[in-house]
């Protein structure tokens, strides 16, 4: 399973299970480097919690705001729109196909056919 952020130019950046938490922000540190001077250094970090995806703003003066509400944590939907300082990112989830069914053995009279 992973998570795409999609900026304003058309960018996108994914984010997959296997390299988390993922940081966010204008350093050469950040997992993720915005350019945009009124991100800051380290804004905030992206995770993976009970089965959903978070975003956890790092304690930043302009703040992470999530489809126009300023958060300090919240879960992330497919849709939302994730904002830092001036730079603006479209969340996309992309799900796991759902795991095959099994084949199961026919019953017959509650006992299983035997294939010989």
């Amino acid at each position: 399973m992973a998570i795409s952020l999609s900026d304003q130019s058309g960018f996108t950046y994914i984010i997959r299970r296997t390299r988390l938490p993922v940081l966010l922000g204008s350093s050469r540190k950040s997992d993720i480097r915005l350019v945009d001077e009124s991100v800051n250094g380290l804004h905030c970090m992206i995770d993976r919690t009970g089965g959903s995806w978070t975003v956890r703003d790092l304690v930043t003066k302009s703040g992470t705001y999530l489809n126009g509400a300023r958060i300090m944590e919240a879960v992330l939907m497919a849709g939302d729109q994730l904002t830092l300082g001036r730079t603006s990112l479209r969340i996309h989830i992309d799900r796991p196909s759902p795991p095959r069914k099994r084949d199961v053995p026919s019953r017959v009279k509650g006992f299983l056919r035997s294939s010989g």
